[in-house]
């Protein structure tokens, strides 16, 4: 059966595979219990499904800030060489 991707879910497939191997990793080692694939899968898709967007909004923002920081030293290495050139 093919899976379709939701919104979401911006994870590759090597990246989901390995997360979900994780999942059940951590399950055994932290409850003794034994969980299958599906799910992990299930919990994968619900942990996502509640902070993806958020999580790559809060990329965003950062990135936002982080390119506003470098155009401000821009500015001011700009400005610093408007001076230099009319001295």
């Amino acid at each position: 059966m093919i899976r379709v991707k939701p919104d979401w879910d911006m994870l590759p497939d090597d990246t989901r595979k390995g997360v979900v191997n994780e999942l059940i990793r951590f399950y055994k080692s932290e409850f003794d219990q034994d969980i299958g694939m599906i799910m992990a899968d299930t919990l994968l898709d619900k942990f996502l499904e509640l902070t993806a967007v958020e999580i790559y909004n809060e990329g965003i923002d950062s990135t936002e800030r982080l390119v506003e920081d470098r155009i401000s030293d821009l500015k001011m290495e700009l400005y610093m060489l408007r001076k230099i050139q009319e001295s």
